[in-house]
């Protein structure tokens, strides 16, 4: 998986426990429960400069990202976001 977070937001921890949970989800439904799974799950965080992602055709700033309170971390799963329009759950 690979998890683009606009970067300045996240730290250690933060990404740390983005690993962890995106490995729990895929054990969960792709490895049907079996924790055996999470040795094929790789996750991938990537910093993109701020201003390089972009979302209704605005480059968005380490500052857009925590004063909208959109979600910090776009995850693209499949070419698709996985965290849905404008940064609210699906």
């Amino acid at each position: 998986m690979n998890v683009r977070v606009v970067g300045g937001i996240l730290d250690a921890a933060d990404k740390q426990r983005l690993i962890e949970g995106i490995t729990d989800l895929v054990i969960e439904i792709e490895g049907k429960g079996n924790p055996d799974f999470g040795q094929y799950c790789w996750v991938i965080v990537d910093d993109i400069e701020p201003g390089m992602l972009g979302v209704g055709g605005k480059g968005l700033s380490t500052e857009d990202v925590t004063r909208t309170g959109w979600a910090s971390a776009v995850a693209w799963v499949g070419g698709r976001n996985a965290l849905g329009a404008c940064g609210r759950r699906r």
